[in-house]
Parts: structure tokens; sequence; C-alpha cells
């Protein structure tokens, strides 16, 4: 009887190679940015960005932005209607903020109008791949905003 060592180890291999083959990493390369923060007596509007530098273009069902001024989680905005993001372009969208409480009224508030703050955005999107197949993605960017007041 043959050893059944070799079988075994090519077919291990097989399903690890079909295995890797699934975990696919298709929101390589967009990049959010939060590009200003506006507040008024009614709202705060942020300027944000999604940038495709890729060669394919992106149908997204939802984004969502997480934003954090110096450290603390100011608030959320994002898409809830689909957007498309064609190869080599940018989205540039301005959406209220939902504030996330009275220690984010107080950090926006801590920052001058006018003045610049760090920020980090962590966003995730919905990709729409065909027909009702989508696949989830989180990706996150930092940078220095702008801070306005109307």
């Amino acid at each position: 009887m043959r050893n059944p060592a070799p079988i075994l180890f090519l077919l291990a291999l097989c399903a690890g190679a079909l295995t890797g083959c699934n975990s696919r990493a298709t929101s390589a390369g967009l990049k959010p940015e939060v590009a200003a923060i506006e507040r008024s007596g009614e709202a705060t509007m942020v300027t944000w960005r999604l940038m495709n530098p890729n060669v394919v273009p992106y149908l997204l069902a939802t984004i969502t932005n997480r934003i954090y001024l110096n450290g603390i989680l100011v608030g959320t905005t994002g898409e809830k209607q689909p957007v498309a993001i064609p190869a080599g372009t940018q989205i540039e969208r301005v959406t209220p903020l939902t504030i996330a409480g009275p220690a984010a009224e107080r950090a926006l508030a801590d920052v001058a109008p006018g003045s610049s703050a760090n920020y980090r955005v962590e966003t995730q999107i919905i990709i729409q791949i065909y027909g009702d197949t989508q696949e989830k993605g989180s990706l996150e960017n930092s940078g220095t905003l702008k801070v306005t007041k109307k």
C-alpha cells in the first residue's frame, strides 16, 4: 500500500491556496481624507474625499467615516446611497457631522476657528461587487485639517 502522506500534503496545499485566493484585498489603494470642518449655528459640515488611484472603478453601497480630532472622536459622517468612484479619480462630499456627544462638542469648541487640527479618519465601506454580492472594507488615514466657523 502506498504512503498517503504526499497525497494529503498536496490536498492541504491546494486547500490553502484556494483559501488564500478568497481573502481579497479589493479596497487596496482607496484612501480617505478629511479636508475641512465648518461649524455654524445649525450644523457642523465636513468636507471629505475618497481617492481611487487604482485602474478599476468602484461602486460603494455605503461609506461611513469616524472622525477624530486631536485624538478625540468628534462624530461620524458618510453616504448611505451608492457612490461610484471611477478609476484614477476621487469623490469629494460635504456632509453633516453627527456629533458623538458632549466630549466631542468640547473638542470641536477647543479648536480655534481658522486654525488647524490633527485628524484621523476610520472609514468603513461596503463595495458592491456584482449583483447582490458585497464586500466590507476598512480604511484609515490621518493628517491635518482646517476648522472654520460660519
